[in-house]
């Protein structure tokens, strides 16, 4: 009891600087899309800018924080600005398979950084120039963009009719994975640095934590995922929770100092949990279909959990309080 109180007040006391470093990501994005030059400036449509600006301030205010305490290092303008640009071109990327529906072939033509007319590839080369430019690890990044390109050309079968579970699960793991495996190359390697697998998970995690979130928007687009297949919520519960745990272990089983693990784990736990929510909201959705999960039988807002609402923020305190005793 006393640790989960301990973790309350340490949870709370974060809030703040986690404001003020969403504040400064914000600008730091809002300035470098000012700034693009004009070969640039008139590409990204309203939908390009609103994902630009999600992964460009979420990953390096959060992640990119997090990965820095837990090597205890300092977190330089030089490696904000590589995993700022490297989370800048998530969304045009993903965007070249779903909403412009380019072929693999002409894809892999870009990420060769061969010269191209489109504009959505002109901008994501642009990113990923400018990411290159203070990457500390960028043979690396190379090698993990083909990793992060192959795991989103097979969840194209996301779009057929396979409902397979277990193919699902892995697919989803292994795009969320490799895509934090690519944000990592941003930041200098050293002896304390995460290994491979946590970070790893810690992508897959988060990628699950947004299908889950995502339920009723990839149902309405024709996308199949893990959390809009599975029987029950109890089984989906089941999964993010021995994914939760899987973490913790490797957590601690780092060979890093013992307070730098914690003050990383501390920082992931609200990003970690708050799906645990959302789980929650749909459970008490599921009174309305006899208790069984069939989100196509539910209402949008029945689907929909907004975790800007104070009872929920107290629930993720709670389950990331929760989730700390654990290590």
């Amino acid at each position: 009891m006393w640790a989960y109180l301990r973790n309350i007040i340490r949870l709370s006391a974060l809030a703040p600087t986690v404001f003020r470093r969403v504040k400064r990501q914000q600008k730091f994005v809002e300035n470098i899309l000012e700034t693009l030059p004009d070969t640039y400036k008139h590409i990204p449509d309203n939908e390009d800018i609103r994902k630009i600006k999600l992964y460009g301030i979420s990953i390096p205010a959060l992640m990119g924080e997090a990965f820095c305490s837990f090597c205890n290092v300092p977190y330089s303008e030089k490696e904000r600005s590589a995993i700022t640009y490297f989370a800048m071109l998530t969304g045009p990327f993903d965007d070249l398979f779903d909403r412009h529906e380019m072929t693999d072939a002409q894809i892999s033509h870009l990420l060769e950084m061969h010269q191209t007319d489109n504009a959505q590839g002109k901008l994501l080369q642009y990113f990923f120039r400018k990411g290159m430019e203070t990457a500390a690890q960028t043979e690396h990044a190379k090698q993990i963009a083909m990793r992060v390109f192959a795991s989103q050309s097979a969840a194209r079968a996301q779009k057929s009719a396979i409902t397979d579970t277990d193919i699902l699960k892995q697919l989803s793991y292994e795009k969320g994975g490799a895509s934090m495996l690519f944000y990592r190359c941003a930041l200098p390697e050293n002896m304390h640095n995460p290994d491979d697998e946590l970070v790893h998970q810690l992508g897959a995690t988060g990628q699950l934590a947004n299908d889950i979130f995502d339920i009723y928007k990839d149902l309405h687009e024709g996308i199949s995922t893990f959390a809009n297949q599975c029987i029950s919520i109890q089984q989906l519960r089941n999964e993010y929770q021995q994914q939760l745990q899987h973490i913790a272990t490797l957590i601690q089983q780092s060979k890093n100092n013992v307070e730098s693990a914690k003050t990383f784990a501390l920082q992931c736990a609200p990003v970690l949990t708050r799906a645990l929510v959302a789980l929650d909201h749909y459970e008490k959705a599921c009174t309305h279909t006899n208790g069984n999960f069939d989100p196509a039988k539910l209402t949008r807002k029945q689907l929909i959990c907004d975790m800007e609402k104070p009872s929920n923020i107290f629930k993720m305190i709670h389950y990331a309080a929760k989730w700390l005793t654990t290590l």
